[in-house]
């Protein structure tokens, strides 16, 4: 059974290689997303979010500070990176985030909150 601690690289991983069965494999069906661009609840509606938005601009994370984890919550500072081919047709700027994931005692993401240090604007 997979530790919590794992839960950002695991995360990383799936959204590195544009992988929907790996973000479905690490969310509950009832997995929640807090994101700047809105609330996505239940595991389809998160998972559609992460290939309409996330993978569409080709996003390229990597982990930038330790893992911090606490209880049910692990958390880790992200560098999300773009490139230009990216499907938005502009470019767009590196972001970095701290990402919360709570979970549950199997290890799998029932909450995400992420809080942006840079985000672009509309």
């Amino acid at each position: 059974m997979p530790t919590i601690d794992t839960v950002p690289a695991r995360y990383m991983e799936a959204v590195n290689a544009r992988s929907l069965d790996g973000l479905r494999t690490l969310f509950r069906d009832d997995v929640v997303l807090h994101h700047p661009m809105g609330l996505f609840e239940g595991r389809e509606l998160v998972v559609g979010f992460y290939e309409n938005a996330v993978f569409r601009a080709k996003t390229q994370l990597s982990g930038d500070g330790p893992v911090l984890t606490g209880g049910s919550t692990v958390a880790q500072q992200m560098l999300g990176r773009f490139p230009e081919d990216n499907g938005f047709g502009m470019a767009i700027p590196d972001q970095r985030a701290m990402d919360l994931f709570d979970c549950d005692a199997d290890g799998r993401v029932a909450t995400i909150t992420i809080y942006y240090l840079s985000f672009p604007s509309r």
